[in-house]
């Protein structure tokens, strides 16, 4: 019986990133903060490796892997895959939210700036919105 579960629990650990393959991006975070909510903070590290590495294919996964670099304290990765993000979705807003964000916690403001008005925000209305509101 032992040396069953022993396989079994084998068959689970190679089944788990496979599993985790078929689940979205959003499902995946999810579980992520669930884990670290609960104190399983290897478990959490796990999915935030895996979303980093996930094949990158809608503003939301570039969003999910950007903010799980962070999440991984790699700010300088996180804010790269936001950029590549941006640079293949310029139109996303949400994607840009995040990338703004991401960059001011790494003080990080001067590159956001860059990526705002080289977008066509006028400077004014960047450092009040930075700045004022």
């Amino acid at each position: 019986m032992l040396h069953r579960q022993m396989n079994f629990t084998k068959f689970k650990a190679l089944l788990k990133p496979l599993v985790y393959r078929f689940k979205d991006s959003q499902y995946l975070w999810v579980q992520a903060d669930l884990a670290h909510a609960a104190g399983d903070d290897s478990r959490a590290a796990s999915i935030y490796r895996l979303l980093s590495r996930s094949r990158l294919t809608s503003p939301e996964a570039y969003i999910y892997a950007g903010l799980s670099e962070q999440r991984l304290r790699r700010p300088d990765e996180a804010i790269s895959v936001l950029e590549t993000g941006l640079n293949k979705y310029p139109a996303s807003s949400s994607l840009m939210e995040h990338y703004v964000r991401v960059c001011l916690e790494h003080e990080q403001i001067g590159r956001a700036g860059r990526r705002l008005t080289s977008s066509g925000v006028d400077e004014r209305h960047l450092c009040e919105t930075l700045f004022v509101k």
